[in-house]
């Protein structure tokens, strides 16, 4: 099959791929890989209201995931953009490397951003057990995960909170002028 000469930016997930894999110099582990999609999107929503790729995110045993990340990224293997590679490490142990073969066209400066963050981040030297570990204290992965098990969608809205910054007004008590200010029929809202 002959190389792609574009990369397809109108797939939002393939883009964010190869965005990240640009950024990690051409190749990534494939948890640090998805870890990276996972906090791309939740970085994209608390800044834009929406997640960058569009798709949903299900818990699995070792953190949240794209749904279906497999065959998303085994297409882009079809279609010559990455190629999905294994490496046996120990008996038992296989590394799963993710490599980019067609660079992504550059992104906004705002997606460049985050997207190179999140490459640094995810690929500074982190093992995929230790970005295991980061995800599993996500409060959303947690409830997905232990109420209904492997493949269990998550509420990327409630998985926010691990990005968002402890708002401390919130546990101060209410200043009797405050109070006095809100109509009683406002209590219950």
């Amino acid at each position: 099959m002959p190389r792609p000469t574009s990369f397809p930016v109108s797939d939002s997930f393939a883009y964010a791929v190869g965005l990240l894999l640009d950024y990690a110099d051409t190749t990534l582990p494939m948890v640090p890989l998805v870890k990276g999609l996972f906090y791309l999107d939740l970085t994209w929503l608390r800044d834009h209201g929406t997640t960058f790729t569009g798709v949903n995110y299900v818990a699995l045993d070792h953190g949240p995931v794209p749904d279906n990340y497999k065959g998303r990224l085994k297409k882009m293997e079809e279609d010559g953009l990455i190629q999905l590679g294994e490496v046996p490490l120990a008996p038992g142990i296989v590394a799963k490397p993710v490599t980019l073969l067609v660079p992504p066209p550059p992104p906004e400066p705002d997606l460049g951003r985050v997207a190179r963050e999140l490459a640094e981040w995810v690929g500074r030297g982190r093992r995929s057990v230790d970005l295991s570990e980061i995800a599993h204290k996500n409060v959303a992965w947690q409830q997905a995960f232990h109420q209904g098990g492997n493949g269990t969608p998550i509420n990327m809205i409630a998985a926010l909170d691990q990005i968002l910054e402890p708002d401390p007004w919130l546990d101060d008590p209410v200043d009797p002028r405050e109070r006095a200010a809100v109509p009683d029929d406002m209590e219950e809202l």
